[in-house]
């Protein structure tokens, strides 16, 4: 008889990828202590973040490819290999993958922490989450300096 439970105790790579990438965007917004998003709305940031940080990976991944890899790469994503498939191809076209994927986090949590951005009340965190304005809600305002 199979475990039917295996699935839940080694879930897919990408499964732990996104888990890992979520754990991060709550240090940085942990780190960013913005005061202007609200707890209910917390979810939709991260989402956005989340959506913005896969984003970035990718981008920053395939240009590291040559002009071959990229093609080779559309072929086999037109194929719908499996995510291990895909982590092997990157991990064998990339031999520097994790200081690469390294520097985009970074790069992420560096322009989400320390780019001035124009202050930001309530109602206007409010505003871009009922217009879902995803400018407004991933630049949020900065965090209060100590005294």
């Amino acid at each position: 008889m199979t475990d039917q439970n295996n699935s839940v105790k080694n879930p897919p790579n990408s499964v732990k990828d996104q888990a890992a990438f979520m754990s991060f965007i709550d240090d940085v917004l942990k780190e960013k202590n913005a005061p202007a998003i609200k707890p209910e709305h917390l979810p939709q940031v991260k989402t956005l973040l989340l959506k913005e940080l896969n984003e970035k990976v990718n981008t920053h991944l395939i240009s590291l490819l040559s002009e071959k890899d990229q093609l080779e790469l559309d072929d086999l994503l037109n194929k719908n290999i499996s995510d291990e498939e895909l982590d092997n191809f990157f991990q064998t076209k990339i031999p520097n993958l994790v200081p690469e994927m390294t520097s985009v986090l970074l790069e992420f949590r560096n322009t989400y922490l320390f780019t001035p951005v124009a202050k930001k009340s309530e109602e206007t965190v409010e505003k871009a989450i009922q217009n879902k304005n995803e400018e407004d809600l991933l630049n949020p305002e900065p965090a209060p300096i100590g005294k």
